[in-house]
């Protein structure tokens, strides 16, 4: 069930709680269910993406991406080829709704006196397609059962006694093979569902951290590397677990059905051969366990290689200037041999569960047909090729166990780095006592801060005196600099840079502290003034520009901005995308403003240099530009 709901839920969606929301909850399955219908008439708008328009039998084999497959077959694709996503399928309303979920999950958390949790969040947002699914994998493990079980059963029964009538064995056949297309099918649909639920939320939850990333006070290299790292690993092993999560249910499903079946072929003695699946199940969860240690110690080495590497691309001018390629060199080797080690293990875990599962299928016959006779009971061909397949359909469940456990495990462990990252206090706009509407900024004896994020992803964080709690920002901060004095319109701008560390901390590990760096700063500046402030280099020109913005905190004193603020940063930058959305950013595209800006920043004699003009596609850190 792919959508969801129809244009009459947004407001739902949107977190408004009115009596729309009654008449919304009764429509709010509609379109989704017209999936049900095994032919739907083909969409009006040819732009979008037909998945969520496309009747059972095209959505369950997927179809409806043939013609696209045969396009790029024969003519290849363009741009223009590929379809939009549908509303409901976009990362804002889905982002939105798990959104909305948080806030509820924190209020829930607050009444019952516990911590919030953000699986739980996001839980409820995927809680129904799950369910469908669930019961989608449930169907399709019956079917995986009554193949090799039952309908080998009878085969079997038939081949012993060939004077049965032939039309028997037509049905035979004919139920042999519409269990396997159904089977084939349902597997199929469980696998489509799953995987669009787990593009929806993974979306849903990349455009949570970017929402939340804009509306940060503070960041640094750290957290960028960190924000990489949740990009890439952590919303594949969120991914990973939005479909495997419906594996849970073989195991119980399966099992109680080949016991109940064994036991009327064979009696209890049937029971030996289950007691050896039941053993190897604390087995494969324990292998399932330390395959979940192993990825969080993965991910505390990964996050420190990810970051260093930011770090030294940034830093790769410096590094050059003082000839630090070898040391540098001999750290990242380090910590890739460290990340290597790891992988490893977790390779080596793997490798032992897929050699152990495929034997535990022919331990527990051996241990069950050897009881069996041992009794003095006669053991026929049909009971002992039944026995076997059914053992064999029981391999499934142990097989996908050990997976379904570490990706839920590896997701939850992704989702609680995630919610520290959501936890972090946001920028908020500072007013304070002084009106003045003649001036465009006044700062009043105001000293200023700096909010340093101590939030330890590796949840190793130590006081922030201590070898563990130090960062970047403490090592830099030794000396003081007593800034000059600058005459901004008039009146005399006092202040002092100092880089005395002064963290707020009670001995304890805090997720933000302070770092004093300007004090007793007084500006007055009038409206439609242009205003340079100079100084030496450590004076405090950048932090001064950072707490007019906001970015630093104001510890004492008063500050009063009128009017909106732009900050042009020194720092160029550039991403990978068209020449002409390097221009725009995203906005839409205004033809005329967009030949006015390559006039007056003289690129129209470049883009001629350029092999497709402006469409030509930007490399990373803009490689094909120099």
């Amino acid at each position: 069930m792919p959508v969801l709901g129809p244009p009459s839920c947004v407001s739902r969606l949107n977190g408004s709680r009115d009596h729309k929301e009654a008449r919304c909850c009764n429509t709010k399955y509609t379109q989704s269910l017209k999936h049900l219908l095994p032919f739907r008439p083909p969409r009006k708008d040819k732009s979008l993406i037909p998945s969520n328009n496309a009747g059972m039998f095209s959505y369950v084999s997927v179809s409806w991406l043939t013609r696209l497959m045969w396009r790029a077959y024969k003519h290849g694709l363009n741009p223009s080829d590929l379809w939009t996503l549908q509303r409901e399928d976009g990362s804002e309303v889905n982002s939105e709704r798990v959104e909305r979920l948080w806030e509820d999950e924190k209020g829930l958390a607050e009444k019952n006196k516990r911590k919030p949790e953000l699986w739980r969040a996001v839980w409820r947002s995927i809680r129904t397609r799950v369910l469908v699914s669930i019961f989608i994998s449930v169907f399709q493990n019956i079917l995986q059962f009554l193949g090799p079980s039952v309908i080998l059963k009878m085969v079997l029964d038939y081949i012993n006694e060939p004077e049965t009538d032939h039309s028997y064995a037509g049905i035979l056949v004919g139920a042999i093979f519409l269990i396997n297309v159904c089977r084939g099918a349902a597997f199929n649909g469980m696998f489509v569902v799953g995987t669009h639920t787990a593009t929806r939320i993974t979306g849903a939850v990349q455009a949570l951290i970017y929402k939340k990333v804009m509306k940060l006070k503070t960041g640094g290299e750290k957290l960028s590397a960190q924000i990489i790292n949740f990009s890439n690993n952590d919303m594949e092993r969120l991914f990973e677990a939005s479909i495997s999560c419906t594996f849970l249910t073989a195991m119980p499903v399966i099992f109680t059905m080949s016991v109940v079946y064994c036991i009327y072929i064979l009696g209890p003695w049937a029971l030996i051969g289950q007691g050896v699946y039941i053993l190897f199940y604390p087995i494969m969860g324990a292998i399932a366990k330390a395959q979940s240690n192993i990825r969080v110690e993965t991910v505390k080495v990964t996050d420190k290689r990810v970051s260093l590497m930011s770090e030294i691309l940034n830093s790769m001018r410096l590094i050059k200037m003082y000839s630090w390629e070898d040391s540098f060199a001999k750290k990242i080797a380090g910590i890739r041999k460290e990340e290597l080690k790891k992988h490893r293990i977790g390779a080596l875990l793997q490798a032992v569960s897929s050699t152990v599962t495929p034997s535990i299928s022919i331990l527990a016959t051996i241990v069950t047909f050897l009881a069996y006779t041992l009794s003095g009971y006669s053991l026929k061909s049909a009971e002992a090729f039944t026995i076997f397949s059914v053992f064999n359909a029981m391999q499934f469940t142990v097989g996908v166990l050990p997976f379904t456990i570490r990706s839920i495990a590896e997701a939850k462990i992704s989702l609680s780095r995630i919610q520290k990252l959501l936890e972090l206090p946001e920028h908020k706009k500072r007013t304070g006592g002084l009106v003045n509407n003649n001036l465009a900024l006044q700062i009043k004896n105001a000293t200023f801060a700096w909010e340093v994020n101590n939030i330890d992803f590796k949840n190793k964080s130590g006081p922030p005196g201590s070898a563990k709690g130090k960062n970047k920002s403490d090592t830099k901060a030794n000396g003081e600099v007593k800034g000059e004095k600058t005459q901004t319109n008039g009146h005399v701008t006092s202040g002092q840079a100092n880089g005395i560390k002064n963290p707020v901390s009670d001995g304890k590990s805090e997720p933000v502290k302070c770092i004093e760096t300007l004090f007793n700063v007084n500006v007055s500046i009038a409206r439609g003034k242009l205003i340079g402030v100079c100084g030496s280099i450590g004076s405090g020109k950048s932090s001064l520009i950072s707490a007019i913005c906001g970015d630093m905190k104001a510890q004492s004193g008063e500050v009063q901005v009128n009017g909106r603020l732009a900050l042009v940063t020194q720092q160029a930058w550039i991403y990978n995308d068209t020449f002409r959305e390097n221009i725009i950013v995203g906005q839409k595209f205004d033809e005329e403003l967009y030949r006015k800006v390559l006039r007056v920043c003289a690129l129209e004699s470049d883009i001629h240099l350029l092999a497709e003009g402006e469409m030509t596609e930007i490399g990373e850190r803009g490689i094909n530009l120099r």
